[in-house]
């Protein structure tokens, strides 16, 4: 099976703006929608046309069929759609696409329509909000719902998020010499160190902690936890920056990476810098012509517009903010800990590994320094400016980490005595078993739910719709997080939603 480059990136650039175009239809007014419509699936075309010789990858028809199948058992087991157990996250995401299914578009909410008494006596009555939040990711998959039933929406919603992880799998054999299976596996596994710190916390300490979470403040997620807690930014945001890293010339960088913007405002912040990097590394197209081009100016600029003033229309999303050590103070000596342990762990030790190769790859120094500055400041309670801000950096890390473990195992067949390649392929295995016992765990408690021996409650059954929330505990963090007040008054509203 012989796939091109060109019709891979068509492929991937409808996966990435058709919810937009969605959005566009059903949530903004029919005069600004036409011509969004147009400008995005114009910058496409002319991304796609710009590619000039094409590539292309050879692999058997097997391979991306076992691929497609593994992608969709991945988003099924990560918990994308609540048929497995999930993580607390998903509180909010069943909620999501419940709602973005059973009501009207664009989505208003009467506050007196609350059943529960408790979650009335918090909100009050009569007044009506508006619904703002990133859920692009689920409007394709929620459409589907609409037609055929929510339960054909989450199903929609497994195979969508499959069809994302495909897409950046494909991408990812065409960085590669010759197209592996090690693209797949590794972009399930990659993550830091965290088994070891776990072990130790257990062990030594004989304290109990989590596989990912132990660093105080300074918390980021291997890709399968990131996919169990967030699939909504990272799949669509994995896809935009393995699109940014392989794309053959600068012209449409803007485009390409601020798409994410809409997906994830926090994946965004990591991967502006990569894009500046990508837009100007390359001595032959740092052109005036080449940088100063429409897919780098107005695409972003049309972005910013209509979903910067969108999810600013919430202005209490995010909750604290602020320097790191205001976090910390007295005890800038944890601080001092946590961070230097946050870069051993994380991603120091995969930086050093790749360091001969990649000592001359600008991407690689803007990914370490993107990771190295990013814990400066926070953004909510949780710090979703460092999980979420690092996704990028992270993946390109992923990327580099790959190329050589493909080496590593290149040299093992050829001489299996080769004790720097055992050494990476040892280094990821032990990085990979975060990942095994998140899926371990995952797969455990998924057979408990189903046979009626699960201990405790389940998420997605604690808010079920922010229309009607059934836990008033939630309500105070859905008043902050998805409702609009006053939304008449909001830009966004008074310019391009309906």
């Amino acid at each position: 099976m012989r796939i091109s480059y060109r019709s891979l990136f068509a492929a991937a650039s409808i996966y990435l703006i058709l919810p937009l175009i969605i959005f566009f239809f059903a949530f903004v007014k029919i005069l600004w929608a036409v011509p969004l419509t147009v400008l995005f699936a114009g910058a496409a075309v002319l991304a796609y046309r710009s590619i000039g010789k094409d590539k292309y990858i050879n692999v058997s028809i097997v391979y991306v069929l076992v691929a497609a199948v593994l992608c969709c058992a991945w988003a099924y087991i990560a918990g994308i759609a609540e048929f497995a157990w999930t993580t607390p996250d998903h509180t909010a995401r069943y909620a999501i696409l419940n709602d973005l299914v059973n009501y009207d578009w664009p989505v208003f909410y009467d506050l007196s329509q609350q059943s529960n008494p408790a979650v009335r006596d918090i909100l009050g009555t009569g007044e009506t909000v508006a619904f703002a939040y990133y859920f692009f990711f689920w409007l394709v998959p929620a459409l589907i719902g609409k037609a055929f039933g929510l339960f054909a929406g989450r199903v929609a919603l497994i195979i969508w998020s499959g069809l994302g992880l495909l897409l950046t799998t494909l991408v990812l054999n065409f960085m590669q010499k010759s197209p592996k299976v090690t693209a797949l596996i590794l972009f399930f596994v990659f993550g830091g160190f965290d088994f070891v710190i776990f072990l130790y916390y257990q062990l030594a300490l004989h304290i109990d902690t989590v596989f990912d979470g132990w660093n105080v403040e300074f918390n980021i997620h291997g890709n399968f936890f990131q996919t169990m807690n967030t699939f909504n930014q990272s799949i669509p945001c994995w896809l935009i920056t393995a699109l940014l890293m392989s794309f053959p010339n600068n012209k449409h960088t803007g485009t390409i990476a601020s798409l994410s913007f809409a997906y994830s405002p926090w994946v965004t912040f990591g991967l502006l810098p990569l894009a500046i990097c990508q837009l100007i590394k390359d001595k032959k197209q740092r052109t005036l012509k080449n940088i100063v081009t429409p897919g780098n100016l107005v695409i972003p600029a049309a972005v910013l517009a209509v979903f910067g003033t969108f999810f600013t229309a919430n202005s209490g999303a995010t909750g604290v903010r602020g320097f790191i050590w205001n976090f910390f103070a007295p005890d800038y000596a944890l601080m001092i800990r946590s961070y230097l342990l946050y870069v051993i762990i994380e991603f120091g030790i995969w930086c050093a590994i790749i360091f001969k190769d990649q000592k001359s790859n600008p991407m690689y120094w803007t990914a370490l320094a993107t990771l190295l500055i990013m814990p400066v400041w926070k953004i909510t309670e949780a710090n979703d400016f460092l999980m979420r801000g690092t996704l990028a950096p992270v993946f390109v890390i992923t990327v580099l980490v790959m190329l050589k473990l493909d080496d590593s195992l290149v040299r093992l067949k050829k001489n299996g005595n080769d004790i720097k390649a055992v050494g990476v392929v040892v280094a990821v295995f032990i990085s990979s078993l975060t990942a095994l016992l998140l899926l371990y765990t995952s797969i455990g408690s998924t057979m408990q739910i189903y046979n009626g021996t699960y201990p405790a409650g389940l998420p997605k059954d604690s808010i079920v719709s922010f229309g009607d929330i059934r836990d008033e505990y939630f309500t105070e963090v859905t008043s902050r997080q998805v409702y609009v007040y006053d939304y008449e008054d909001k830009p966004f509203y008074q310019i391009f939603g309906k």
